[in-house]
């Protein structure tokens, strides 16, 4: 009896860990260079990533001033991903995006409280910009990436 409930418990433990595999941590700073060196989280779902988080929806805000780029880039398995910030200070922004993955991954830009601004496939090895305008200075917004089907996914880009 005792050996088959540490099996049980086991079991549903690797299921859960499983189910978290896509998660990843955000850095604290957003990078404004594609270069900077990656922070490993997980090697076994997450091998490079900063200017975005996993699974949760940003709450800090980050000022983008004329001028200014932010950075992001990321490489996981599965899952959808959030920037790591809620970008505001501009009425019009320019967002790069580059698939370096072999699978389309989708690209939806949305408004604090979940009003959807644009969204875009980016193909697999290309490279994609586009902007987003009519915005107030004071709105937030963050962008969020989900691959097309369960599978490893690599991207890296800017909002400006």
């Amino acid at each position: 009896m005792y050996k088959r409930l540490v099996a049980i418990i086991c079991f549903i433990g690797i299921m859960y860990s499983l189910a978290i595999a896509p998660t990843a941590l955000a850095s604290t700073a957003v990078s404004s260079e594609l270069d900077r060196d990656s922070y490993i989280v997980d090697p076994t779902s997450t091998t490079a990533i900063y200017g975005l988080q996993s699974d949760e929806i940003p709450t800090t805000v980050c000022p983008i001033r004329n001028g200014e780029r932010k950075a992001f880039k990321a490489s996981a398995t599965g899952g959808q991903m959030f920037t790591n910030c809620l970008y505001t200070g501009k009425t019009r922004y320019s967002i790069t995006v580059h698939n370096e993955g072999s699978s389309n991954i989708s690209v939806m830009v949305i408004k604090r409280g979940g009003d959807w601004i644009y969204d875009t496939t980016v193909p697999a090895g290309q490279i994609y910009g586009f902007s987003v305008g009519g915005l107030k200075t004071s709105d937030r917004i963050y962008i969020q990436f989900t691959p097309y089907a369960y599978v490893s996914y690599r991207f890296s880009g800017h909002i400006q």
